[in-house]
C-alpha cells in the first residue's frame, strides 16, 4: 500500500468515524458545526481515534478546520508520521 493509499484510507476512517458518532452521513467539505459537532461529539471522535489509531487531534482543530475533509487530512498525516517514526524506532530499537 502506497503512502497516499495509507492517507486516503486514514482520511476516510476519519471521515467514517464521524458519521457513526453522529448518525448521519457526512461530506468532506461539510463543517464539523453544520454536522451537529459539539465539544463532547470531538472529545469521543478523538478518544476512538486514539483507541484504534494510537493518535488524536487536538480537540480545537474540530472547530477551527475549514472542512472535516482538512481535520480528516491533518489527522492522517499525524497517524502516517507517527507509524513511520514507530517503524523508524523498531528497524533501530
Amino acid at each position: 500500500m502506497s503512502t497516499v493509499d495509507t492517507l486516503d484510507s486514514y482520511r476516510q476512517e476519519l471521515l467514517d468515524t464521524v458519521a457513526e458518532i453522529l448518525g448521519d452521513k457526512v461530506q468532506p467539505d461539510d463543517h464539523f458545526l453544520d454536522v451537529r459537532g459539539d465539544s463532547l461529539t470531538a472529545a469521543i471522535i478523538n478518544d476512538r481515534l486514539i483507541a484504534t489509531r494510537g493518535c488524536g487531534v487536538e480537540l480545537s482543530l474540530f472547530f477551527e478546520s475549514e472542512t472535516l475533509g482538512e481535520l480528516a487530512d491533518h489527522w492522517a498525516s499525524l497517524v502516517t508520521e507517527a507509524k513511520a517514526a514507530e517503524s523508524e524506532a523498531v528497524n533501530h530499537g
